[in-house]
């Protein structure tokens, strides 16, 4: 339990400065540098997954647990204003909800089948893979985001047309 809690602590210690950093960096980057920090973010935390997956043990865990922080507290940091500055102020309100209505039922279901394939299989493997798969998958959808063009005619977005 102490080895547990001291992964934990250092997964959410090494956010902090990812998250400090992080925002001083997304106040000074032209708009299309922001997918490429997103894009770092989830290659870090997915090369962290990676190195346990390839050599189990726990300097690996306490790697991935490092990459982990680091690359969560970037990608925490980088999304709200990747939103507010690709689409503008007053949009945000509908993204970002739109957005939390797709990811949070992930959320919730993700435990949940963490638990039922530990409970199939015996193992965590599987859904670290898994895991690994799906953050390399963001990691290149991250990088092909790009700002959208500016509309032709600026319109009230409240306004059904």
């Amino acid at each position: 339990p102490v080895i547990a809690a001291a992964m934990m602590s250092l997964l959410v210690t090494s956010s902090i400065p990812a998250r400090l950093a992080t925002g001083f960096i997304v106040d000074r980057v032209k708009i299309n540098h922001l997918r490429l920090i997103l894009a770092t973010a989830y290659l870090m935390q997915a090369a962290g997954i990676t190195a346990f997956l390839v050599n189990k043990g726990t300097a690996t865990i306490y790697l991935w647990f490092l990459l982990a922080g680091l690359g969560q507290g970037a990608s925490f940091t980088v999304q709200l204003p990747m939103i507010a500055r690709y689409y503008g102020r007053k949009a945000y309100g509908s993204i970002d909800g739109f957005r939390n209505m797709l990811a949070i039922p992930i959320r919730l279901v993700a435990p949940v089948y963490c638990g039922w394939v530990y409970d199939t299989t015996g193992s965590y493997m599987s859904v670290f893979g898994l895991f690994a798969l799906l953050l390399a998958i963001s990691v290149v959808v991250a990088y092909f985001i790009l700002p959208p063009k500016p509309p032709g005619q600026v319109t009230n977005g409240h306004k059904m047309t």
